[in-house]
């Protein structure tokens, strides 16, 4: 068996409370993995573990939990300031299926189920989500990440709401219409909006990022063809130096593109800005039915390339590119119905819009980066 990585062992260094982790389970029961793991937590002298024999203790967990756990489940809790959290058995392990019915633009515009067949290995996660249940129940702070609604964006997928869940990020909904931006906002989402922004609500993003606030947006191809388009939205982006394509990027670079689909692109993950520290560059992050973006080219620029498209892209119309994915056609040269049949293009950008060269705005070219399904395709890079 492993040993805990680097990370969590600094963690556990600086940890000042007592936590006790209770394990529903006998000790001789208990999965053999997560019994190692947990022997490599209770080394520590500021962690207890606890075996509770859900047979002879049946309702030990609804003292600290409404939900039903499983035999395996642990549950955490500080006996110092008494916060606690709970981990059901199933989140120790992360499984995928060989098979799944791919959830694309393509078929939110009518098109037909594609089955794509994927192999990936089931996952192990005992110390990450032991890790993150610690930190939570040692925190005396609860930060918030709110998502906007009211333009018909996009929910985000569940691999995403996992991952902030285990960061202990709390995740809202807020409506500029009717709400302002709050003051315990750490990152506020704009994930995919089909209808424009008043420029009024636009006015409190401006004026949140300027206070150096936090913030992702992500484009939906959708709101190319919605009845007025995005003008405010893109002339937002526009100021921090960020032009959206007119269309759908296409890679004629099979070593860019998944082997099925030409909109379904696997970008270079650039250096230039700290925000990708630390994420692996191959493989790629999985980026479908993507908009564009130039970027200015002068050193003045206080936007930067995270996602990189090969040399060899064209910018197809959302018709063209529904059209080729109905009828599994891919293309190997530019057409003259092209909209743009310029060279490399960006498909994330981060931005530092305050120009101190802290990148606290992040831009990616499509929403549907966060589908369930998509992040099947590439596990976890999507959500890192």
């Amino acid at each position: 068996y492993y040993s805990l990585t680097k990370a969590t062992k600094k963690y556990l260094k600086n940890l000042d409370s007592d936590v006790t982790i209770y394990c529903l389970s006998t000790k001789d029961k208990c999965d053999v993995a997560v019994r190692h793991t947990l022997s490599l937590f209770n080394a520590n002298k500021h962690i207890s573990v606890q075996y509770i024999d859900p047979d002879l203790n049946p309702t030990f967990a609804n003292k600290y939990t409404k939900e039903s756990l499983s035999e395996g489940s642990l549950i955490f809790e500080n006996t110092d300031n008494q916060n606690t959290d709970t981990c059901p058995y199933y989140m120790l392990y992360s499984n995928s299926n060989d098979s799944y019915t791919l959830y694309s633009y393509a078929q939110q515009s009518g098109a037909s189920y594609d089955k794509v067949y994927v192999q990936t290995a089931d996952g192990y996660d005992a110390e990450g989500q032991i890790l993150s249940r610690l930190q939570k129940v040692n925190s005396a702070e609860i930060k918030k990440v709110y998502q906007l609604a009211g333009h018909s964006e996009v929910e985000l997928g569940k691999a995403e709401t996992n991952y902030l869940s285990k960061k202990n990020l709390t995740l809202e909904t807020l409506n500029l219409r009717t709400d302002a931006i709050p003051d315990d906002c750490c990152l506020l989402i704009l994930n995919g909006p089909v209808s424009d922004i008043g420029t009024d609500k636009l006015d409190l993003n401006r004026n949140y990022l300027k206070k150096g606030g936090k913030m992702l947006l992500t484009m939906n191809p959708d709101s190319i063809t919605s009845a007025d388009g995005t003008p405010n939205l893109n002339a937002f982006l526009t100021e921090y130096g960020l032009t959206p394509t007119a269309g759908i990027v296409e890679d004629l670079d099979s070593s860019y593109r998944n082997s099925q689909n030409n909109y379904f692109l696997y970008p270079d993950l650039t250096s230039a800005s700290s925000l990708t520290d630390g994420i692996a560059t191959k493989p790629s992050v999985l980026v479908p039915y993507a908009i564009g973006f130039r970027l200015p080219t002068d050193d003045n620029s206080t936007a930067v390339s995270i996602l990189n498209t090969s040399d060899t892209v064209k910018i197809a119309s959302v018709e063209d590119a529904t059209a080729a994915y109905n009828n599994n056609e891919n293309s190997d040269e530019s057409s003259p119905a092209d909209l743009d049949t310029q060279g490399r293009v960006s498909l994330g950008a981060a931005v530092s819009t305050n120009n101190d060269g802290k990148n606290n705005l992040v831009v990616l070219s499509s929403c549907y980066m966060f589908l369930d399904n998509v992040e099947q395709i590439a596990p976890g890079m999507n959500s890192a």
